[in-house]
Parts: structure tokens; C-alpha cells; sequence
């Protein structure tokens, strides 16, 4: 089940955060190219954070979505930020190519990122504006009408692979 998450009439709780306030910046490694990656540095770019791990199979299940949406919309500006909960660099980055993952995968080992947003369990997806807001929350597996309102929140129209 997926919950996603707006303000009705006001900023709502989704973990530690509010829907409304501006994300929490943070650094972590790419558990791919080994180089450092910043929130920050995709200012102007609607961003999807994901918070996966490769034990989890609602988030593995997932995978393939997110890629596509991905590949679809990177055009558009769109980032995603895969960030691991908490396992070793070889292992996100051997995941990472066994699914043939393009977006950056990162290596939160300790933990710092997924308690800053709150996540206590997987998958979690924040969906942040441009600006850096944060504009939708979804708990659970995303589904294609979540990810669609998720991605429509940040100003992306969603678009389908050419398949």
C-alpha cells in the first residue's frame, strides 16, 4: 500500500519533515563513480529522492519504474537519488549494475540522510521541486497513479517510455 502525501490545508508531517519546507541538503557518495553528490547541486531540477536497499524487495520490485521514469524524463531536467539505507559501497554498486541503473545510486552507510528524513521503513520516495521544496511524499511501493501525481507536484508531466 502507498500513501501520497499534500498539504490540504496546511503543511502535513511525513516522517521529520513537513510537505511545504525546504528539503534537508546533505552529501554522500555515489556508490558507482565513487564522487561526492550534493541535494544542493541540483537546485533548479525537480528531484525524486528515493530511499531503497537491495534487501528490500518492495524497493527492488520499483526498480524498473524508476528507471523509466528515468530515462523518460531526464530530458525534462528530472533527477533521481536512489540513497541506500545503510549498506556497503560494493554492494549498492553491484546492485546498480546488475539492474542496469542509470540515476545516481548513493551510499547513506550511516544512516544520516534516512534520519533526517524521517524514513523508518522502505521504500520512500520525496518528490521536491526546483526550488527545493518538498511537494509529495509517497510511503511504500510507488504505483503508476502516485508516481504520476508525485511527478505532476514538481512540474514534470509524465511521460512514458518509448517501449
Amino acid at each position: 500500500m502507498a500513501f501520497l502525501l499534500k498539504p490540504a490545508s496546511g503543511p502535513q508531517q511525513v516522517g521529520a519533515l513537513k510537505i511545504g519546507q525546504i528539503a534537508p541538503n546533505f552529501s554522500l557518495k555515489n556508490a558507482v563513480t565513487g564522487e561526492s553528490a550534493q541535494l544542493s547541486q541540483y537546485r533548479g531540477h525537480p528531484v525524486m529522492l528515493n530511499f531503497w536497499a537491495t534487501t528490500c524487495s518492495a524497493c527492488v520490485t520499483e526498480f524498473p519504474l524508476l528507471e523509466r521514469t528515468y530515462i523518460s524524463n531526464q530530458s525534462k531536467g528530472l533527477v533521481i537519488l536512489g540513497i541506500d539505507q545503510g549498506e556497503e559501497i560494493p554492494a549498492i554498486a553491484s546492485f546498480g549494475q546488475n539492474y542496469g541503473t542509470t540515476y545516481p545510486l548513493l551510499a547513506d552507510i550511516q544512516l544520516s540522510v534516512n534520519k533526517a528524513y524521517g524514513v523508518s521503513g522502505l521504500p520512500v520516495t520525496y518528490f521536491i521541486d526546483a526550488s527545493g521544496v518538498i511537494r509529495y511524499a509517497s510511503i511504500g511501493i510507488l504505483k503508476l497513479p502516485t508516481l504520476t501525481a508525485g511527478l505532476k507536484s514538481i512540474g514534470i508531466v509524465y511521460a512514458p517510455p518509448n517501449v
